[in-house]
């Protein structure tokens, strides 16, 4: 088996030797060469054979969200559908599933973000609330985000006003019965800036070659961007 690895990696033969590394059962090795291809999709089916569900479901959700954002003729924002994000949400909880109930339970909360359909802000800020015990920051700062949007394209007139200060409790209480303030749309901005200056402060952390050693706040930032930063052999 050795030497046809060799052979076939010396002559670049990678797509022979994952055909050859999947028939053989060597899953976590033709991963390897999977990601060598760029093949992410493949990847995601051989991470799952190999009983890595976690990360299979993981590296979907990567490739979901940088086709919502970075698709043709997007910008990166807002989250938009593309032919088969349907399809592959369905797959990535499939995965999920198979990690643990809790696990699936949070994995359902980020498959709600991402299909971004829900149109109340209520329900925005009920995955916000989620995203923040599951101690998720890509729901956190989607969240965060399509709250601003909703106060951006909101009329003003339509605001409710307040004489007094409200707290934050308060203010997010409103949220959760779709009453949106200038107290609202303030808080959702500061709660969303203090996360982006926590990404900017994690930048210099890119330099280190350990992707483990990176903060959850550098992982959103590569993610976002549709950036993985790869080691392998």
């Amino acid at each position: 088996m050795d030497l046809k690895r060799v052979f076939l990696r010396s002559l670049n033969l990678l797509d022979e030797l994952l055909v050859l590394e999947e028939e053989s059962g060597n899953f976590l090795e033709a991963v390897n060469v999977a990601m060598m291809l760029g093949d992410i999709q493949r990847e995601v089916d051989l991470l799952g054979k190999a009983g890595k569900f976690k990360e299979a479901f993981e590296l979907l959700l990567f490739y979901i969200l940088a086709n919502s954002i970075w698709s043709s003729g997007s910008k990166g924002w807002p989250v938009k559908q593309f032919a088969q994000k349907a399809e592959l949400l369905g797959r990535a909880l499939s995965f999920a599933k198979q990690e643990s109930d809790s696990f699936y339970e949070h994995a359902c909360m980020e498959a709600e973000i991402l299909s971004n359909d829900h149109k109340k802000t209520s329900e925005i800020m009920i995955r916000l609330k989620s995203s923040r015990i599951h101690e998720s920051i890509r729901g956190e700062i989607l969240c965060l985000w399509q709250l601003l949007d909703v106060h951006c394209h909101l009329n003003n007139s339509k605001y409710v006003w307040h004489d007094s200060v409200i707290n934050d409790a308060a203010v997010e209480g409103m949220i959760l019965e779709n009453h949106l303030s200038m107290e609202t749309l303030f808080h959702c901005w500061t709660c969303w800036k203090d996360t982006i200056v926590l990404i900017l402060e994690c930048l210099p952390s890119f330099k280190s070659p350990d992707t483990q050693q990176l903060s959850s706040y550098a992982k959103f930032a590569l993610n976002y961007l549709g950036v993985r930063k790869l080691t392998c052999n």
